[in-house]
Formats: C-alpha cells, structure tokens, sequence
C-alpha cells in the first residue's frame, strides 16, 4: 500500500496542510569528511525509520483513509499511527525525535550521543573511530540509545573485519561488484561508492560502456544526463567533472536544440571526455585522511586551500598536510568548481571569484572538522591563489579584503591551537613602503578595482 501526502483532491494536498519544520539535517559533505577522520569507519542505518516514530492521538485523525478489499465490501475508516513516507514534516519529526531520544542519555553516553547528533544523514550513520575497541564501544552505545527509542539499528559495515567479528557481523548480501570477477566488493555510502576491504572510495561506470558505440553523435539532452550522472558530492573528480560542464557550456553557445545531436567539432571533444571517463572506476581515494599514519605519529597538520582561474572555469581545491619524524602526507580533503559566465570576463576578475571561493571553502572545513586541528599541537592553515607558473599574491581593496577580514579574526586564526601565514594575504602597499622585489599593475573595472602583486621574473626564477 502506497500513501500519497502529495496528491491533489479538489486541488490540495495532505502536504499543503502540514508544516515543514525546521532543517535539522546534518550537511551530508560534513557527515561524509567526518567519516574519513578516523582510521576505521563504521556505517549502519536504522531500518524503516519514519515508521518508528508515532503520531501524537489528536494529530494522527487527519492521516484517515479509506479501504475496502472489494466493491461488495463495507467501506472502513483506517488511520495512520505513524510518520508516513513523502510527508512534508517527517523528515524534521524524525530527526528531532531521534535527537531527543539520543540526549536524554548525553551524561551516560557522551560519544555516542554526539555520533548519532552529528553523524546521522536522515537514516544512515557514518563515523570513525582510531581504535577497534573505540569502533565496538560506539557501535554497541549507539544501538542501546536507538532501541532505547524504538529504532533498529542494522546492516553495520566497517573497514575493520575484526570489528564485524567482535560485533558478530557476517557483513551484508547487498554488497555490489565493480568487475565481472568480483575483485573489488563496494558499498554505498550515501551514494558514494565505497570499497571497505581495500578502504578506498572509487567510481561506478556501469552504465557508460555502450556510449561509444557506432560512433552515435549524441543529443544536447544525452550530454546533459551523462555529465549529471556522475554523483560526486566532496568533488574528487572535479577537474574532470568541469571539462563535462564546459563542453556542455559550449553546446549552448551553438544554439542546439535539446534533441539535436552536437556538431562534429564538439562531439571530438565529447568523445575524449568520454574516453576518460571510462576509466573513472580506476580512481582510487584513501577513506582516511592519515593514509598509513598513525595518529600518534602526527606532529603537526596543516589544511592549504589552492585557488586558480581560467578563461573557461575557476576552482579551489583543500589538502591536509601531516608532518612527522619520517616527512610528510598529503591528503586530498576535497574540491570546487565554477565555469565561467557566458559573458566574458578578464582572468584578474575570475580569479577574484576563485579566492572569493577559496575563504568560505577553508572556513567550512576548519567548522567541519574540528578534531582534526584540536589534536595537534599547531594547526596551521594556509590560503594560495595561484596565477600561471609564479606564485601570486593577489591584493584586493573592496569586497575580497573585507569578506576575508571576518574569516582571519576568526576564533580559529587567534587561539593558541592554530596559528596562520597572513602574509599570504597583503592590503595594498602604502607609498613608501613597497617592496623593491615586487612589481606592482592595476587591473580590473572601474567598479571593481584591485591590485595584482606578484614577483618579479628576475627573483621569481630564484
């Protein structure tokens, strides 16, 4: 039986009667960069969960339908005890009786009860742990809390087998092959593919191998749908992403009609993005941040922000970069991509845009992440705009300097666990006092003046 809260009688809706509540979803990127802190992940989800959750005695009369099994049959009066599936406030129902339920055991359960407030995406739990003694102990907490409140917690995964062992887990028959011969068994993630024996993220093409085929110059709509198809939701692949969103920007520069195939130059291009794509089940990502670290390893993390720009697109890409005794380890956290408007715009101005991206980009990760630079004892991050094959130190007088100003008197740029390199970042030089190393230009609009600072090439090659 299917329940409907969308469907129209005499042009209204059971949804139009309901209030949608409050958002108290957690973001699913920050649910899904918090699951690669740790060097084990556990995942599990409550089984059938706005079925879980009762409707109050005076609500539940307005969910009343109708049934009866045959025309010949009386007609009954039925009601719905609970949250129903497609109503506009089950979602933020559920989630504040899930939250509720989890707080009233905070003094109890600390840990677990901050992993199922802020490690929750709707249904699905994802968390990490650096210990399979911590893995088992939150796991176990986690399922008191939930029966606690009536939800099943089920389906645990992990990329510890030993943890499945202790918990009694055989693993689950959803598991999905990436290969004919069932090399690489996957899960899904909130959508994203995930390889937990070899503990890595990837990339499903199923789907793609008859694309090619023929040669079939395909429709403005099947470009379209192709480039969507890729759900990518931290951007991993965003530098290849974009060349599918750029292609599509010039197909709509031609003027082409959504069922007529592409012209020949562009489908030249189409093919060697599609050859590329072919291959994207080979693209590998470490779950954790650490790679092989330990985290008592570790003395010191630092998170850069790279930002650049292009005539066709700008973007800004995030690195965790760990020190140790033995050198260091790179981690990608994550990336962004923006093409470029249709109407043209100088290289100075888009990146403007690009560094404009990168401040809330590395602000978002410090507020996401937080453990990550707590454990440390000097956290450090750090802000690159890059320009060509020279570093640049781009300084702006307007908008850019001051919707940087409130990111740089942030809390996390003056506490004693972070320090920062402003210098990075400059205000225009006053008369004076200008750096003899440095050749400065004007660029840009009359509106929308700044200044571009770089080295010169005599000391730039140095």
């Amino acid at each position: 039986m299917v329940w409907d809260a969308a469907a129209k009688a005499n042009g209204v809706s059971f949804n139009d009667m309901l209030l949608k509540g409050t958002d108290l979803l957690v973001s699913l990127v920050e649910v899904l960069l918090r699951l690669r802190e740790g060097k084990i992940a556990v995942c599990s989800d409550i089984r059938e969960m706005f079925l879980r959750i009762l409707i109050r005695e005076e609500d539940k009369w307005s969910q009343c339908f109708l049934w009866r099994a045959s025309p010949e049959d009386e007609v009954q009066i039925f009601v719905i005890n609970v949250a129903m599936f497609g109503a506009t406030s089950s979602p933020c129902t559920a989630q504040f009786v899930k939250n509720k339920n989890a707080l009233d055991y905070a003094e109890l359960y600390p840990k677990a009860v901050d992993a199922i407030v802020k490690n929750h995406y709707v249904d699905d739990f994802l968390s990490s742990v650096n210990s399979v003694e911590e893995a088992v102990q939150l796991v176990r907490q986690v399922q008191l809390i939930h029966a606690a409140g009536g939800f099943e917690f089920r389906k645990i995964l992990s990329s510890s087998q030993e943890v499945l062992d202790l918990l009694g887990e055989t693993g689950t028959s959803d598991s999905k092959s990436l290969n004919s011969r069932k090399e690489r068994v996957y899960e899904r993630v909130l959508g994203v593919v995930w390889v937990p024996r070899a503990d890595h993220f990837t990339f499903d093409r199923t789907g793609l191998e008859g694309i090619l085929e023929g040669g079939m110059i395909p429709t403005k709509r099947q470009v379209l749908r192709t480039v969507m198809k890729l759900y990518d939701p931290v951007r991993f692949v965003a530098h290849f992403v974009v060349q599918g969103k750029i292609l599509m920007q010039e197909i709509w520069r031609t003027g082409t009609n959504w069922d007529e195939p592409i012209s020949e130059s562009l489908h030249n291009l189409w093919s060697r993005w599609i050859e590329v794509y072919l291959t994207i089940s080979e693209v590998r990502v470490s779950r954790c941040f650490l790679g092989h670290l330990l985290p008592e390893e570790i003395d010191e993390i630092e998170l850069h922000v790279f930002t650049d720009a292009s005539v066709a697109s700008c973007a800004c890409v995030a690195y965790l970069r760990m020190s140790y005794s033995g050198g260091g380890w790179c981690s990608l956290v994550a990336a962004k991509t923006k093409v470029a408007p249709l109407r043209a715009l100088s290289i100075p101005r888009l990146e403007l845009e690009a560094a404009m991206m990168g401040s809330p980009f590395c602000r978002k990760f410090v507020r996401h992440l937080p453990s990550t630079f707590e454990d440390t004892s000097c956290g450090r991050i750090q802000l690159q705009c890059s320009h060509g094959s020279a570093q640049t130190v781009i300084d702006i007088t307007n908008s850019f300097l001051s919707g940087l100003e409130k990111f740089f008197r942030s809390p996390a740029w003056t506490n004693g666990a972070m320090c920062h390199r402003s210098s990075m970042l400059r205000t225009t030089p006053q008369s004076g006092t200008r750096d003899p190393h440095l050749t400065q230009k004007t660029v840009g609009t009359r509106d929308h003046r700044f200044y571009e600072t770089q080295k010169s090439s005599g000391l730039g090659s140095q």
